[in-house]
């Protein structure tokens, strides 16, 4: 799996376990929920800034959405 579908699969995961969907990260990121469905589906990769965002705002460690196997964030912390 590339890298730009990795973060997005990971993206994904972490936005539905806050209660967050598509649509709010459109909101957050000041984009249209097509651009947010193109970079879900991996067609089209999220910036760092992006991601640093998503982080931010999911109060979650940047790296969680880099691992390759996207364990539980507090136990990356640990």
């Amino acid at each position: 799996m590339k890298l730009n579908e990795q973060v997005a699969k990971n993206i994904h995961t972490e936005i539905y376990k806050a209660g967050h969907n598509n649509s709010a990260l459109a909101l957050k990121l000041g984009l249209s929920r097509q651009a947010i469905s193109q970079k879900m589906r991996g067609e089209v990769a999220f910036s760092l800034n992006e991601v640093g965002a998503i982080a931010k705002w999911l109060n979650i460690p940047i790296a969680t959405l880099f691992n390759s196997n996207n364990e539980n964030h507090s136990a990356n912390a640990a």
